[in-house]
């Protein structure tokens, strides 16, 4: 997991830019002047338009509209299952909790659980925090039972650490043969990608968690922010991810 993360911090941005940074720093002398000028204006270049919203609904939108989300119940029919996938966490010496993306695919989950009545499958391992760390199921698990949710229908994936894991786990545990997919709208392209390894298996995937926004660009969305970075940085860390699969599953 540490050496897929630290891999992932090298190609994709912030981190490429600083690598190429200190690179061309080192073989200043050695790098022609023209390089040189090109490297110094193209690497700020690139950080600012992928800190600006223009950049991220560009990159994202592919993502996001592969897959609506379901809009009337007749979609959900056959369905034995929910399946929500973690998406992170945060450690705290106080209280852990899930992190944005991961409670607003849970908060999904159960209301579709109150919509279903069926058993709400949550997949999340632990942190590269620790083993001291309560794991995303666990997290998910506590917050599941203060909203009324019965033990009964509380299943969890608990030792994956990434998408990947998190299918081939939890199918192993429940093997279930239909379930309706909640996972965030960029995250699902990718997923269900890696669930064509199971056949025969019915997948309802339910998108949420979008982050393009619908609306006109202003003066003030033309300047960097750390929000359209990070989201930037998702959805390259997904397009990565597709062209992994796509090339393994091919």
């Amino acid at each position: 997991m540490f050496f897929n993360r630290a891999v992932s911090a090298l190609l994709l941005p912030p981190g490429i830019f600083i690598a190429l940074g200190v690179i061309l720093f080192l073989l200043r002398n050695r790098v022609p002047s023209k390089i040189r000028m090109v490297l110094s204006l193209g690497l700020p270049l690139c950080l600012y338009l992928l800190s600006i919203r223009p950049m991220e609904d560009l990159l994202l939108y592919p993502l996001e509209s592969r897959y609506s989300k379901v809009k009337s119940s007749s979609e959900f029919s056959g369905a034995r299952y929910i399946v929500v996938l973690g998406g992170g966490s945060v450690s705290r010496e106080s209280e852990s909790s899930l992190s944005t993306s991961g409670m607003t695919r849970l908060m999904e989950g159960v209301i579709l659980y109150r919509q279903l009545d069926v058993p709400l499958i949550f997949c999340g391992g632990k942190t590269i925090q620790g083993a001291e760390w309560p794991s995303e199921a666990e997290i998910a698990s506590d917050t599941m039972r203060k909203l009324g949710v019965p033990e009964k229908d509380i299943l969890l994936e608990e030792t994956s650490r990434n998408t990947y894991e998190n299918l081939k786990n939890m199918m192993a545990l429940y093997s279930p043969e239909s379930f309706v997919l909640v996972t965030s709208a960029y995250h699902m392209p990718r997923t269900m990608i890696l669930l064509r390894e199971y056949e025969g298996v019915k997948v309802i995937p339910h998108c949420v968690d979008y982050k393009v926004e619908h609306r006109r660009y202003s003066l003030l969305d033309f300047l960097p922010s750390m929000g359209a970075l990070n989201s930037s940085y998702r959805a390259l860390h997904e397009y990565m991810g597709l062209v992994y699969y796509a090339l393994r599953y091919s």
